[in-house]
């Protein structure tokens, strides 16, 4: 289901659920100007317009360069959007799904810029604290690495393999 929750109490009001076959997200976020993006496994990124009852997921935008979502998203306050990604020819434990990339896609296009290398597979969950955007492996509790440093604009700074850590990005 899609629901929204205030910001201060936390308090939820659903909005409803996705229309069934239309996507299997594994990532989402929000925009400067409000929206919800999805993106999924395959290389398919949608909005999600949430002023309609049930909400609907807009047509499809396909990201180019082969490239799919290893698992999530994150915009920033400029309207940049990074993700983790992999391209889609390379097969299970090979290149890019043993070596996830950092990418910019551009949710309205399809266009994906490469920043780099992560050095990890498996980045399934993306946030973005403190000048960087972490993603989150699934190999223990709440345990994240730096896969980029970035500047306030969110211009790629260099792409790094973090050295992990537990807990919690900073904020």
């Amino acid at each position: 289901p899609i629901a929204t929750a205030t910001r201060d109490a936390g308090h939820r009001t659903r909005l409803g659920s996705l229309p069934a076959g239309r996507s299997k997200g594994v990532a989402l976020t929000t925009t400067p100007d409000g929206k919800l993006w999805t993106g999924d496994f395959m290389g398919t990124l949608c909005q999600i317009d949430t002023t309609q009852s049930p909400p609907a997921v807009l047509p499809p935008i396909s990201m180019n360069s082969n490239m799919a979502l290893t698992g999530d998203f994150v915009a920033v306050a400029d309207g940049t959007v990074f993700g983790t990604a992999y391209k889609k020819s390379d097969g299970s434990g090979m290149g890019t799904q043993a070596n996830n990339l950092i990418v910019k896609p551009d949710i309205r296009t399809g266009a994906v810029t490469t920043i780099g290398s992560t050095g990890y597979p498996h980045l399934f969950g993306v946030a973005f604290a403190a000048g960087r955007v972490f993603g989150y492996t699934p190999d223990g509790p709440r345990h994240f690495r730096t896969v980029a440093v970035l500047t306030r604009l969110g211009r790629p700074f260099g792409a790094v393999r973090g050295s992990g850590h537990r807990g919690s990005p900073p904020g």
